[in-house]
C-alpha cells in the first residue's frame, strides 16, 4: 500500500493545505486547509474536484475578523453569515447571525466594556429584532476582580437575578478569599480560600459549597465548621519549585491523591508520581501521611546513560535501558535488559555520517549480535532528509519507504509511504562519465566506459564499473561490487551499509591500484592482519576482533576456510574497541591481487 501527502504554500512560506491520497491513484482522498488570517477554506473528499462547501471570511484594517459566510453548496450563494463589530480598542461589541442568506440577521449579541476593556454588559437579541431579548451586567473593583452579575431574563429592565462576589486580600495583595452571593440575601453560597508560603507562592485552595456564614479569610469552611468541602495543599522547595500537590475531595482532611515532584540541581523536574488511593491524614497544611505508593511514576532524565522502568509500580524493577553516546553527544547505543535479570534482551545502534547526520537505526530483537531490523537514512546536498529506507528483516531487501519532497525553499511539499514490493532497475553507462543511481530494489549497474560514479543505494545491488577510473557506492543492503579495469574507489561512507549479516563483497581488489574509502582513514601499517576464524557467527569474529586488537577507528583483515575454499574480508571498527556487529563494517575482498600488508582504508 502507498500512500502520498501533499503540501502547499503561500508566498510567505506557510502551509495552507495538505492533500491526502491513502492509496497513490491519483485520486485525493482527503484535503486540509490552513488559513492565516483565511480569506476562504474550501473542503472536499473522494478527489472531487468541486468542494463540498466553501467558508469565505472578511477582516477589517486592523486584522479583525468581521465577517464569515458559508457556501453549503459551493453555488456562491452564502447559505449563513456570521458578523462581528468592535470597539476602538478591538474589543468586540456584536456577534450577529444570519442563519438563511437573507441578508437579515436572526439573533445578535451586544457587548459592552468600561475604560479599563473590563466587560460591564451583554444582551442577547434571539430574534434580530433590536429589541434584546436578555441582558446580563457586572460590575467590577479598583483591582479588576467581578464583584457581582446580575441577570435580566426578559428584557425588561429588572434583573431576576443578582451575584454579588466577596474578596478578601492579605498585605501583599494575594487573594485570600473568594465568595459569591447567588441569591442577593447577604450570606456566601461557597466561600474559597487560599493561603500562602513567604515566597507568595499558592500552597492551598479550599471550597466549601455550602458555606451558611459571613465569610472571613481565616476560615477555610463553614462559619462555626472550619472544615472545607474540598481542598487542594501545595508544597515548596527554597528555590520555588512545587514539591508536592494534595487533593482532599471531600474535606475530610484525607488526600485522595497526591503528587510528588523533584528536580536536578538546575531546576529542572526529573521525576513526578502520584498516588490516587492516599489513605493518610493531613497533619498541618504539610504534613501528608498518605501510603506514599504512588499509582505512576513519570522520571526524566537529562544525559542519561541509564533508566529504570516499573511498569507496574510494586517496587520491582521491570526493566533497565542503558544509552551510550559517542563525543559529540549523540545517542550510539541503546541496550534493553526486559526482566531486570542482567541479561541484555534487546539492541538498538545508531550510525552518523561526517555531517552528524543519522544514517542508520539497526535493531538487534534478541541480542544475538545480529541485525533484525535496518533503517537507513539518505539526504541531499543541503542535508535535508529525502528518504528512509526499511528493511523489517535484515535481508537487504527494502520492505517499506519513506519519501520527502522539498520545494526550491526546502520547504516539506510531500511524503510517500510505500510498503510494497520495490521494482529492480537495471541501468547502464555509455562511453562518457556517468552517474547512475539505483533505487531501493536490487539493482544492476553497468559503468561500461568512462570515469562514472555508481550508487546503488537499498538493496542487494550488483555494480560493474568497467573501463575507467570509477566510484562505486553500493548503499545499504549485501552488494556486489566489481571494479573492472582502471584505479576504482569503493566506498563505505556509513559502515551499517556492510554490516556481518549483510556484508558487501569486493570481487576484484587490486591492492595498491584500488582504493576502500571507509569512514575512518587507517594506513597500511595500522591496518591488522588478525589471522582465521572458525566460522562468520559473531562470537568467532569477536575472538579474532577483540578489543585489544579491533581498536576504536580501526581496520583490520582476517580469513575463513583455506585453500580454494579461503576467503578474506576487512572489518572497519566505527569508534569503539572490539566489534560490534550493529556498527561495525565488514567487506569481503576475496580474489584480490597484491600484498594485503599494503591494504590501507583512505
Amino acid at each position: 500500500m502507498t500512500s502520498t501527502t501533499t503540501y502547499t504554500y503561500d508566498a510567505d512560506g506557510k502551509l495552507i493545505s495538505q492533500s491526502i491520497d491513502n492509496n497513490s491513484d491519483g485520486t485525493i482522498d482527503s484535503v486540509i486547509n490552513y488559513g492565516y488570517n483565511l480569506i476562504s477554506e474550501s473542503s472536499y473528499g473522494n478527489g472531487d474536484v468541486i468542494p463540498y462547501y466553501v467558508t469565505t471570511y472578511t477582516y477589517d484594517a486592523k486584522g479583525n475578523q468581521i465577517s464569515s459566510s458559508d457556501d453549503n453548496k459551493s453555488d456562491n450563494i452564502p447559505d449563513s453569515v456570521k458578523s462581528y463589530t468592535y470597539d476602538a480598542k478591538g474589543n468586540q461589541t456584536s456577534f450577529s447571525y444570519d442563519y438563511n442568506g437573507d441578508a437579515i440577521p436572526d439573533s445578535v449579541k451586544s457587548y459592552t466594556y468600561d475604560a479599563k476593556g473590563n466587560q460591564t454588559s451583554s444582551s442577547d437579541d434571539n430574534n434580530g429584532d433590536g429589541i434584546p431579548d436578555s441582558v446580563t451586567t457586572y460590575t467590577y473593583d479598583a483591582k479588576g476582580n467581578l464583584t457581582s452579575s446580575s441577570n435580566d431574563y426578559n428584557g425588561n429592565g429588572i434583573a431576576e437575578s443578582v451575584t454579588t462576589y466577596t474578596y478578601t486580600y492579605d498585605a501583599k495583595g494575594n487573594l485570600t478569599s473568594s465568595s459569591p452571593d447567588y441569591n442577593g440575601d447577604g450570606v456566601g453560597d461557597e466561600i474559597t480560600t487560599y493561603t500562602y508560603d513567604v515566597n507568595g507562592n499558592l500552597t492551598s485552595e479550599s471550597k466549601d459549597y455550602d458555606s451558611n456564614g459571613i465569610i472571613n479569610f481565616f476560615f477555610t469552611g463553614e462559619a462555626g465548621d472550619p472544615v472545607a468541602d474540598y481542598v487542594e495543599t501545595y508544597t515548596y522547595d527554597a528555590k520555588g519549585n512545587r514539591l508536592s500537590a494534595s487533593l482532599d475531595y471531600i474535606g475530610d482532611g484525607i488526600a485522595e491523591s497526591v503528587t510528588t515532584y523533584t528536580y536536578n540541581a538546575n531546576g529542572n523536574l526529573t521525576s513526578s508520581s502520584s498516588d490516587y488511593n492516599s489513605e493518610g491524614e493531613t497533619d498541618g497544611i504539610y504534613g501528608l501521611k498518605s501510603d506514599g505508593i504512588a499509582e505512576s511514576v513519570t522520571t526524566y532524565i537529562y544525559g542519561l546513560t541509564s533508566a529504570s522502568y516499573d511498569f507496574n509500580n510494586d517496587d520491582v524493577i521491570d526493566a533497565v535501558g542503558i544509552y551510550s553516546y559517542d563525543a559529540k553527544g549523540k545517542l550510539t547505543t541503546q541496550k534493553i535488559d526486559n526482566n531486570q535479570d542482567g541479561i541484555i534482551d534487546e539492541v538498538t545502534a545508531y550510525s552518523y555520517d561526517a555531517n552528524n547526520k543519522l544514517t542508520a537505526q539497526v535493531v538487534d530483537k534478541n541480542n544475538n549480535g545480529l541485525a533484525d531490523e535496518i533503517t537507513s537514512y539518505n539526504y541531499d546536498a543541503d542535508g535535508k532528509l529525502t528518504s528512509a529506507d526499511i528493511d523489517n528483516n535484515s535481508d537487504g531487501i527494502i520492505d517499506a519507504v519513506a519519501s520527502y519532497l522539498y520545494d526550491a525553499n526546502g520547504q516539506l511539499l510531500s511524503t510517500t509511504t510505500n510498503d510494497a514490493n520495490v521494482p529492480n532497475k537495471t541501468l547502464y553507462g555509455s562511453s562518457c562519465k556517468d552517474t547512475l543511481t539505483g533505487g531501493t530494489g536490487n539493482d544492476q549497474i553497468f559503468g561500461k566506459n568512462g570515469n562514472d560514479k555508481l550508487f546503488g543505494l537499498a538493496g542487494n545491488d550488483k555494480i560493474v564499473a568497467g573501463n575507467g577510473n570509477d566510484i562505486l557506492n553500493g548503499g545499504a543492503g549485501s552488494d556486489t561490487l566489481t571494479g573492472g579495469c582502471g584505479n576504482d574507489e569503493f566506498v563505505i561512507n556509513n559502515l551499517s551499509d556492510s554490516l556481518l549479516s549483510s556484508f558487501d563483497k569486493i570481487t576484484d581488489l587490486k591492492i595498491g591500484e584500488d582504493k576502500i574509502d571507509g569512514l575512518n582513514a587507517v594506513s597500511a601499517t595500522n591496518l591488522l592482519q588478525l589471522g582465521s576464524v572458525a566460522s562468520l557467527n559473531l562470537s568467532d569474529v569477536q575472538q579474532i576482533l577483540s578489543t585489544t586488537a579491533f581498536v576504536a577507528k580501526g581496520a583490520a583483515t582476517f580469513t575463513l576456510g583455506t585453500g580454494n575454499n579461503g576467503r578474506t574480508f576487512v572489518a572497519l571498527n566505527d569508534s569503539s574497541n572490539g566489534f560490534f556487529a550493529l556498527t561495525d563494517a565488514v567487506v569481503e575482498i576475496s580474489g584480490y591481487k597484491g600484498d594485503l600488508t599494503d591494504l590501507a582504508i583512505v
